[in-house]
């Protein structure tokens, strides 16, 4: 996450525009962006105020280990999707705890080397 910009370089920037500059002199002098000015004119406009924004996090959903590791034993074949269906998540909550939880996907062959190797030399020979 990137630091905010000070408020005192707001409300020079923005008194730099109101006292009759271009908002391209602006950005210019302060080195900031011309979407950056703009954007705080509209927050001074709407909020009244050219403080920084006070941004939250997701809220996240504790999913019990318990039940997530029983129900992976019960469906080995269940997909993450299918999984986050029954848990009310997304597949992505599920892949997270399920790797906090060291369960790996199946790594199952659909057949043996050998047999992939014959199914190879009979390929080439024909």
């Amino acid at each position: 996450m990137s630091n905010h910009y000070s408020v005192d370089l707001r409300i020079r920037a923005v008194a730099f525009i109101d006292e009759g500059g271009s908002k391209v002199d602006a950005c210019r002098i302060f080195k900031i962006g011309h979407n950056t000015i703009y954007l705080w004119i509209r927050q001074r406009k709407t909020l009244g105020t050219l403080a920084p924004k006070i941004r939250g996090k997701y809220k996240t959903r504790l999913l019990d280990d318990t039940k997530l590791s029983a129900h992976v034993k019960d469906h080995k074949d269940a997909t993450l999707t299918e999984i986050a269906k029954v848990f009310s998540v997304s597949h992505v909550a599920i892949w997270k705890a399920l790797r906090r939880l060291n369960i790996t996907r199946k790594k199952k062959a659909f057949c043996s080397a050998s047999v992939t190797n014959k199914i190879d030399k009979h390929s080439l020979m024909r």
